[in-house]
């Protein structure tokens, strides 16, 4: 266990928790086994720093950007928005992208402020989905941003949304719910098994009942 550390600030001195070397150590083996679980399907390590740059937090010239959680509403209706202007030459600014982000959030445009989207903006600039344009206040999309908006939209929106939808059981008049069949089709096997479980129960509680009333059995 961690022993605590004084932080001494303006509004006077606390003891922190310091994490445990332990801590360090599980972070290490866990990047390690991630990184041989890739090698052994055949996909090296390297190539999938690109990727993590985009969703993990990061620290650019002492700026910190947080992470772009993939399904968060609003980092999806950004990378929706995006995939309109990335062949655009000229950009886009913070007002035009401002109000796609907000209808594609189901909100009225007063509700997302310009400097909600000015941060927004921000994230995406340090996360490399966008670059700014020298000299100008508008911003272009950058080719790892179209490649990751683009993909990452039509994965959610053709492939998550939809399962999820069925495994949760929505749309129930739907004609065609593949997921759905099956994961009925499972808590069907599960209740079967369960009743199975529960009547081998009561038989064997029932035989031995017999056997104490025949004398076969003592109770110690």
């Amino acid at each position: 266990m961690g022993y605590p550390s004084t932080v001494t600030s303006k509004r006077g001195s606390y003891c922190r928790p310091r994490l445990p070397r332990r801590t360090a150590r599980i972070n290490l083996n866990g990047h390690e086994c991630a990184k041989r679980r890739l090698e052994k399907a055949g996909i090296p390590y390297e190539a999938m720093r690109p990727l993590n740059r985009s969703f993990q937090p990061q620290l650019v010239n002492g700026q910190r950007a947080f992470a772009l959680g993939f399904g968060n509403e609003r980092v999806m209706a950004l990378f929706q928005g995006l995939c309109l202007f990335m062949l655009l030459p000229q950009g886009f600014r913070n007002a035009t992208l401002r109000d796609h982000v907000a209808q594609l959030m189901g909100m009225p445009c007063e509700a997302y402020p310009p400097g909600r989207m000015t941060y927004d903006l921000r994230r995406l600039r340090l996360h490399g989905i966008i670059a700014r344009q020298a000299g100008s206040h508008r911003y272009q999309v950058t080719d790892q941003g179209m490649r990751i908006c683009l993909f990452m939209t039509k994965l959610h929106h053709r492939i998550i949304r939809p399962g999820c939808s069925q495994l949760v059981d929505g749309c129930p008049k739907a004609p065609n719910r593949p997921i759905a069949s099956a994961m009925r089709q499972l808590d069907r096997a599960m209740d079967q098994l369960i009743g199975e479980a529960k009547l081998a129960a009561r038989k064997l509680e029932s035989f031995v009942k017999i056997l104490f009333t025949q004398g076969l059995l003592e109770n110690h």
